[in-house]
């Protein structure tokens, strides 16, 4: 029987041991953690100013807004601009542009909706994106159209 109580006693010591193992392991031990959360929260500085490649793209298209609102002044008459800049720019409510303007409301969100249909037109014809010029004339169309369907990038309003 001694050979049974020392058996015993050894299981029991061995058990015990791994038993504070655990414990120790579990106390020490960190919960699982989100990576963003990891990243953001102790060794990585937070930034919350663009990148460089963001801060390109941003001053392109401040560019390419601003050279497209010069050709659009030079196309509408100025009235109609200073309406759709008024509007779309300074983002005035319409009651007071139609005070600044001397015009009622209803003819403050005509002019601003006519000069915006010429505005989404110039950017999409100097983007590329719908409006093509004819291979043979001077023509703008849109794809699938024929030449004289659309009006001459001259004539344009």
């Amino acid at each position: 029987m001694n050979g049974g109580v020392a058996g015993l006693r050894c299981l029991l010591c061995t058990v015990l041991r791994y038993k504070a193992i655990d414990v120790i392991r579990r106390h020490d031990r960190r919960g699982a953690q989100n990576l963003a959360a990891s990243l953001g929260s102790t060794n990585e500085p937070v930034s919350h100013e663009p990148s460089p490649d963001e801060d390109l793209e941003r001053s392109f298209d401040q560019e390419f807004v601003h050279v497209m609102l010069g050709k659009l002044q030079q196309i509408v008459p100025a009235a109609r601009y200073r309406v759709f800049y008024l509007r779309m720019i300074e983002e005035r409510p319409v009651a007071d542009v139609a005070e600044l303007m001397d015009m009622t409301e209803a003819d403050i969100r005509l002019h601003r909706h006519r000069v915006q249909k010429k505005f989404e037109m110039l950017v999409r014809l100097y983007r590329g994106d719908e409006i093509l010029p004819a291979p043979s004339s001077g023509a703008v169309t849109r794809p699938g159209s024929s030449p004289g369907s659309f009006p001459a990038c001259e004539s344009l309003p």
